[in-house]
């Protein structure tokens, strides 16, 4: 399901602060956010070892994931998000056809 054009898009990356992963994929979700959804998004940044239980309570089961939360139901992706395409795909800001 696409995000209607003009809606605040939630996100949420789970993260461990300390780990090279998480922070290239905090950097990665930044830039994507800068360069497709300026002024469209919020972002917030759960890092699990100051909030462990919400693994627990959200399902994260290994980190970074990040949640597009305004998708319903919510799509999540994991790993550093090198990778954008999935991303853009799941917020229909590129279609199929324009990564040909």
């Amino acid at each position: 399901m696409a995000i209607n054009k003009g809606a605040m898009i939630k996100l949420r990356l789970y993260v461990s602060l300390g780990s090279p992963n998480s922070t290239t994929a905090l950097h990665n979700l930044r830039e994507l956010c800068r360069l497709h959804l300026a002024g469209q998004y919020e972002l917030e940044v759960v890092d699990l070892y100051e909030q462990p239980s919400r693994a627990l309570t959200d399902g994260v089961l290994m980190t970074p994931m990040l949640v597009l939360a305004s998708l319903d139901p919510p799509i999540s992706i994991i790993g550093n998000l090198s990778d954008t395409e999935p991303v853009l795909r799941a917020l229909e800001v590129v279609s199929s056809d324009d990564t040909d």
